[in-house]
């Protein structure tokens, strides 16, 4: 009786062995980065209004129901659900997403700025021209998408479809133009997917 208590090494390491293949370095599921739907682990952007228009807003899911996804509709522009950059910074304005491992995405969502008045000053802040790179854990380009058209009047998320890439680390998404304020510009959220 007690031998069938005992551990026995070869089933040990074939029990770690499974479990190491499940987790990456830093403790996430690889399959994480694989799903029709998810976030990214990190934001940081060219500038910031205040840190109520952080950019770490685009990925946290304020202004969303819980559980949400692309057809959920983001609440209006207000302090703590959007990121808006300082004044003056438009074009060329850029968001860099991270992610702690690496990820295959062939879909790209994002929720556009708001621009509810108030507060904001005008209903321009949203973009609609911008380009999006994707980087590899080396910071070497994977695939390049360029003026891409934003949709400032949609609620939901903004759909925009390309060919799978592998290995991404980075995201950035760098604005061309937004839809008429020349003071700032910015994002309600953004996700990704492996959908097809």
């Amino acid at each position: 009786m007690i031998s069938l208590l005992t551990p026995r090494p070869l089933a040990l390491l074939a029990l770690l062995a499974l479990c190491v293949a499940c987790v990456s370095e830093d403790g996430t599921s690889p399959e994480r980065y694989e799903s029709a739907f998810f976030q990214p682990d990190d934001a940081m952007a060219s500038s910031e209004w205040s840190n109520s228009y952080s950019v770490a807003h685009t990925i946290n899911g304020s202004g969303l129901p819980e559980g949400f996804g692309p057809a959920d509709t983001h609440a209006d522009y207000g302090g703590s659900n959007h990121w808006t950059t300082s004044d003056g910074d438009v074009e060329g304005a850029w968001a860099t997403y991270s992610f702690n491992g690496p990820a295959t995405m062939d879909t790209l969502y994002i929720w556009h700025h708001r621009s509810t008045m108030p507060p904001a000053y005008s209903d321009g802040y949203a973009i609609t021209r911008f380009d999006v790179e994707f980087l590899d854990a080396n910071g070497e380009q994977l695939l390049l998408l360029e003026d891409l058209a934003g949709e400032p009047e949609l609620a939901s998320a903004a759909v925009y479809e390309f060919e799978q890439v592998e290995g991404v680390r980075d995201v950035q998404i760098t604005v061309r133009e937004n839809n008429g304020d020349e003071q700032v510009t910015g994002i309600a959220e953004v996700a990704f997917g492996l959908t097809r």
